[in-house]
C-alpha cells in the first residue's frame, strides 16, 4: 500500500490487434491489497523472457499472457487506452473466453 492507503500494484492490460498485443492501459480500481498481493504471487511464478507488449515502466514485471482480465471501462480513447478502467477478475484462456480485439 502507498502512504495514502491506497494499494501499489496495477495490471497492465493488452487487446489484440491481428496477431500482437497492444497495451490498452493500467487498472488498480478495484483491486483490494489481498487480491493485489494474490495476483503479484500468480504472476511472478510465471515471469515472460521479454514484454508481450511495448511499455516501459519502472519496476514493471511482466508475465506470460496465460489469462484474461475481466474490465468494465465507460470508453476507448482516441489513442486506444481504457478510460476509467475497473478490475474484476482474472479468467484462464482455456475458458474460451472473448478477448477485446482492436481494429487493425
Amino acid at each position: 500500500m502507498d502512504e495514502g492507503g491506497r494499494c501499489d500494484f496495477a495490471v497492465a492490460c493488452a487487446a489484440r490487434r491481428g496477431d500482437e498485443l497492444v497495451y490498452v492501459g493500467g487498472v488498480g480500481t478495484d483491486l483490494t491489497d489481498k487480491m493485489a498481493r494474490d495476483l503479484r504471487k500468480q504472476l511472478a511464478a510465471m515471469p515472460a523472457k521479454a514484454p508481450p507488449v511495448a511499455l516501459k515502466r519502472k519496476n514493471a514485471v511482466f508475465c506470460e499472457p496465460a489469462f484474461v482480465a475481466e474490465i468494465t471501462y465507460t470508453e476507448i480513447t482516441s489513442d486506444e487506452k481504457l478510460r476509467h478502467p475497473s478490475f474484476k477478475g482474472l479468467r484462464e484462456l482455456a475458458d474460451d473466453v472473448d478477448v477485446f480485439e482492436l481494429k487493425k
